[in-house]
């Protein structure tokens, strides 16, 4: 069975041609995953325009701070989506700045030039939530 592993490669493509590679790993028992300082540059540069482009229009009214992606870790789930977790800062809907809010993005590859984005956030308290609580927010963007 032919299980296929994602891997950004910003070291060998400029980031407008972030890819997908397919390798067949139906031989090997334990795959190891190296993601270098330039994978995570790469996710963190594709989340800043993800945020740049969709934050307010998903979160409705919050605006993303530019520059404030920082990436603590960038893995491959068990479906071979790529998974970026760490922190960023936003304003509310009033003007507050909030910073250090944790986010999970998942990266779903779609052939060479596109790429789903779920982009998992936490929340500060408001009139309708008492403590820290998580939004969701998924779109498509052409690389």
């Amino acid at each position: 069975m032919k299980k296929f592993v994602l891997f950004f490669c910003l070291v060998l493509f400029p980031l407008s041609n972030i890819c997908a590679l397919e390798k067949n790993l139906s031989n090997v028992d334990n795959v190891g995953l190296f993601v270098s300082n330039s994978s995570q540059e790469a996710c963190r540069l594709l989340l800043e325009k993800f945020c740049k482009q969709f934050y307010s229009e998903i979160f409705g009214g919050r605006t993303f701070e530019p520059g404030s992606i920082s990436i603590s870790s960038v893995s491959v789930d068990d479906d071979d989506n790529i998974v970026v977790k760490g922190t960023h800062t936003y304003s509310g809907r009033l003007g507050t700045k909030y910073t250090g809010y944790e986010f999970r993005a998942v990266l779903t590859m779609y052939g060479n030039n596109k790429v789903r984005i779920e982009f998992n956030k936490q929340s500060a308290p408001d009139l309708t939530h008492w403590s820290v609580y998580w939004e969701k927010g998924t779109r498509i963007m052409i690389l």
